[in-house]
């Protein structure tokens, strides 16, 4: 079976669990803790959530472990979309001050939706930034422009000798 009907389809067991009880927000932030640092898990550095710990028991119960991480990602994207957000990773080459802020009600206006920032430095981008939403990419990069140049030349210079 399709890791990804597999990932998907426990991770929608898992939201249907967290909406019945109501601690959607806790499991979400816990699970995205575990994303970030998946070592908190060996380490018992955290206490599980009750339907998170029972949920992990079902998966492996079910002897499907190596889906784990699929299942999460998974479930916070499904999450995501039920509380009415969107997820935006934002690269910048430095961290940008109020750039956040000002983005926010140009998004939430264009997607019509709560959004979630998820950040990142790229020092490769040289300048600019580049906003991924879901599929969408706005690449406003200085290496996107070199990118644009270089390959613009080559284009027009192309020449059969």
């Amino acid at each position: 079976m399709n890791s990804g009907v597999i990932s998907s389809r426990y991770a929608k067991t898992l939201l249907q669990l967290v909406v019945e009880t109501g601690r959607g927000e806790q499991v979400y932030s816990q699970v995205n803790r575990i994303l970030r640092d998946p070592s908190i898990l060996e380490n018992g550095s955290i206490q599980l959530e009750p339907d998170l710990e029972r949920f992990i028991a079902f998966v492996v119960s079910k002897g499907r472990t190596e889906y784990m991480k699929y299942i999460l990602h998974s479930f916070c994207s499904q999450y995501n979309a039920y509380m009415g957000r969107k997820l935006v990773r934002l690269t910048t080459v430095v961290p940008i001050p109020g750039l956040e802020e000002k983005l926010r009600p140009v998004l939430a206006k264009a997607l019509d939706s709560e959004i979630l920032f998820e950040t990142a430095i790229d020092a490769g981008l040289i300048g600019g930034f580049r906003v991924e939403v879901e599929d969408l990419l706005l690449d406003a990069s200085v290496r996107r422009q070199i990118d644009d140049i270089k390959r613009q030349f080559v284009d027009n210079n192309r020449r059969i000798v």
